[in-house]
């Protein structure tokens, strides 16, 4: 029983729901406690569990509600109420690895499995046959989302923010059979990203050698986003600094844990990529906008390589204006031409940069750099607006920069299938 307890973990506090008799303990996740609820509900569908108010269903442990919680509560995740203080460890999702053959519902499997993607998505990665266990690659793509969304719908309300991954918006980006994805990546020196070098009548050329992986965007910039642009190449290259000095100045400028540090592909020896690739729908395993990245999950050996650029200085300063006003306002996923946003700022930092030069060095050490960026932005007048609108059935922004006079945004009516900044905008 000592042991029994032990196992449990510390002692959080006390909870009671409709379904618990009186109050009990709750403990930080253990993984007893996992293997228990796997036990009770992996073999059953998640559509058992009803998006319902009944106090009787609730209690006799048959509503979303009790699903949802209790999930939360065995992984440690953040949960709606509030009530727990969870200590967030990584250990939990290694857990699931290990107990994951108790969810023999398929469904079931795709309820659960994207909060413990978005969190330690190479448990998946590093063991692939978990996605081919009984029958879950035979589960359609619009059960997959719909199963998750289910587990989402609490007493009437839809957790997913309005910029998330709901099945209907999801699917209306993917309508056509084959699809334009991006991907960040690193590469080491030496090392090809093709597999092929020759393009023509070469079906390896579309072979992505070095930087492959599972995830991908919707759109360029949260690719971009995702990659952080860390290394020491720039501090070296730009402030003259040796091997110590670039990785302590990087260390600070960016504010990494020390295990962040100890990434090997952080040091010079690794550039970083965006790459733009191109898959069939059918091939399409999952997709989530759960971190605001609008991801695409697609095994590398089902998709085409089709470009790729390496990214500098300039991706580096850009995403530093860029990001802050798109994750403040808006959320990075909720605006629909936030490529044409990023675009017009790299190409105004670009300009900073050539006639300043000193503006790299001052965004390296830290210093104040960027007025000249909105000085340009801004100039003659203009200003900056947004307007909220429907887009296939989701809340999205179309941003744009205008004359003083016409910042009404409305006055200036863009198609939404060009995505572009108002014409106005050199």
């Amino acid at each position: 029983m000592k042991n029994q307890k032990s196992n449990k973990g510390k002692k959080i506090g006390k909870v009671q729901y409709l379904w618990d008799y009186k109050k009990r303990n709750v403990y930080n996740p253990y993984k007893e406690g996992l293997e228990l609820f796997l036990k009770e509900v992996g073999g059953n569908s998640p559509f058992y569990y009803e998006n319902t108010e009944n106090k009787n269903k609730i209690a006799s442990k048959k509503s979303i509600l009790y699903l949802y919680e209790m999930w939360n509560e065995v992984m440690g995740l953040c949960n709606r109420t509030g009530i727990h203080d969870r200590l967030r460890t990584y250990e939990p999702f290694y857990w699931f690895v290990e107990l994951e053959h108790l969810i023999t519902n398929d469904e079931m499997f795709w309820t659960l499995m994207t909060d413990v993607w978005c969190n330690k998505s190479e448990v998946f990665t590093d063991n692939p046959s978990i996605l081919e266990r009984y029958g879950r690659s035979k589960v359609s793509l619009e059960r997959r989302l719909e199963c998750v969304e289910h587990l989402k719908i609490i007493l009437g309300k839809n957790e997913l923010s309005e910029h998330r991954s709901s099945k209907g918006f999801m699917l209306k980006l993917i309508e056509n059979d084959e699809i334009t994805l991006y991907r960040s990546f690193k590469v080491e020196k030496g090392k090809s990203v093709r597999k092929g070098v020759k393009k023509n009548n070469n079906p390896d050329y579309y072979k992505q050698e070095e930087g492959r992986g599972w995830s991908y965007s919707m759109n360029k910039t949260n690719s971009i986003f995702i990659n952080g642009l860390l290394g020491t190449f720039f501090y070296k290259n730009y402030l003259n600094m040796n091997d110590d000095d670039a990785t302590q100045q990087l260390q600070k400028h960016r504010d990494l844990s020390v295990h962040m540090m100890n990434n090997i592909t952080h040091n010079d020896n690794f550039y970083n990529c965006i790459g733009t690739y191109t898959v069939k729908r059918k091939d399409i395993m999952f997709m989530t906008d759960d971190w605001g990245e609008m991801e695409v999950v697609v095994n590398p050996k089902y998709v085409k390589l089709i470009d790729y650029r390496f990214l500098n200085i300039f991706d580096a300063m850009t995403s530093s204006l860029v990001l802050p006003i798109v994750s403040k306002m808006f959320g990075r996923s909720g605006v629909l031409n936030i490529d044409y946003l990023y675009n017009l700022f790299r190409k105004l930092v670009r300009k900073v940069v050539i006639d300043e030069p000193k503006s790299i060095i001052q965004y390296l050490t830290g210093k104040s750099w960027s007025d000249k960026v909105h000085d340009l932005i801004f100039e003659g007048g203009k200003s900056f607006s947004y307007r909220k609108f429907e887009h296939k059935g989701c809340y999205k922004y179309i941003i744009s920069i205008c004359d003083e006079e016409e910042s009404d945004i409305s006055q200036h009516p863009m198609e939404v299938n060009q995505l572009g900044i108002s014409t106005n905008v050199a």
